[in-house]
């Protein structure tokens, strides 16, 4: 596809700057409102929710002075300005689709920067059609299609499914996250892919976060087809490597061992073929890991989906590599 840059100037060259502008503001809001319907895709009228809290969106260059052996080339941003926080959190953890979306559109950038919309930004509403449609869904007018909901919750796991289910694992510490989580409800949450999930992405946790970099990592090296992969994870969760001694400990990166369960052969062998790739990516989003272990899913999570399409990743358990719950020694 043709880079949009070039269409528009070539489409409103003979026109003044101002009407240049204002055109090719438009091509950039429209071309905006297109990616985010494509990665919203699964649900539209999430994608009109995205698109009635952004107050502004923008492709421009930094002009900020940079020291590095690229300061001499073009450094180009794309600014989203959004009114609500959990939007502002949806767009980030799909920030490597919306790259790709936006792409396909003509449009590329170095840099996605998401900011809190503040003062009179507020008020600026560039998808009014969006917004139009929220408030008749708020007024309880339905629209076409009708809307998706789940108010059914899974009954809690009793302690045999609980003891069932951590038994089988050969690892004590995975097996005590599990049954952390369980008994929390988190897996149920993810199972059921409702409220829990919601309130997960609201309070993300730290293994969160980080699992949040694996999930990026996995769009940089798929590209679309990192949904789709991801969708078939159970379960996921991050354990921190412990040092061999208080010198490694101040000397060395944090690195975490990475466990996936998951029993779809296309996600078994993209791993496995792509493994340096996959931990190269992820290490430069931060996120340092050691190898990535693969399990066969257990039955109480086989419904589950560690790596929701909206929020953040909902791991088996929470982490405190401060306070190591798993010191087999203590």
């Amino acid at each position: 596809m043709p880079e949009l840059g070039g269409e528009i100037t070539s489409l409103v060259g003979d026109f003044g700057p101002e009407a240049a502008r204002k055109m090719r503001i438009a091509s950039y809001r429209a071309a905006f409102a297109q990616a985010v319907r494509h990665v919203w895709r699964h649900d539209p009228l999430a994608a009109d929710y995205v698109l009635a809290h952004v107050n502004g969106f923008y492709i421009h260059k930094d002009d900020t002075p940079r020291k590095s052996a690229f300061r001499d080339r073009d450094h180009i941003l794309c600014t989203v300005y959004a009114d609500d926080g959990t939007i502002r959190s949806d767009i980030d953890a799909r920030q490597e689709l919306l790259r790709l979306a936006l792409a396909r559109e003509g449009i590329h950038y170095d840099e996605l920067r998401i900011l809190p919309s503040k003062f009179d930004m507020r008020a600026r509403r560039p998808y009014p059609e969006a917004v139009e449609r929220i408030a008749r869904v708020m007024r309880g007018e339905l629209p076409e299609g009708g809307v998706r909901t789940t108010d059914e919750r899974p009954d809690p796991p009793s302690a045999a499914t609980v003891e069932d289910a951590t038994s089988r694992l050969e690892d004590p510490r995975l097996a005590e996250r599990l049954r952390e989580a369980m008994l929390a409800g988190v897996t149920n949450g993810a199972a059921a892919g409702t409220g829990s999930a919601r309130s997960a992405s609201l309070a993300p946790s730290r293994e969160a976060h980080e699992l949040q970099r694996l999930k990026r990592a996995f769009c940089q090296v798929f590209g679309e087809d990192a949904e789709e992969l991801l969708a078939s994870v159970r379960g996921a969760a991050l354990d921190p490597v412990r040092w061999e001694n208080d010198r490694q400990r101040r000397e060395g990166h944090e690195r975490w061992w990475c466990h996936l369960y998951a029993d779809d052969p296309r996600l078994l062998r993209a791993v496995v073929e792509h493994d340096e790739e996959l931990r190269a990516h992820a290490r430069d989003l931060g996120l340092r890991i050691q190898a990535i272990q693969l399990h066969e899913p257990f039955d109480v999570i086989r419904n589950a989906h560690a790596f929701p399409r909206a929020g953040y990743p909902i791991p088996l358990g929470t982490i405190t590599p401060s306070a190591d719950p798993f010191n087999e020694e203590g």
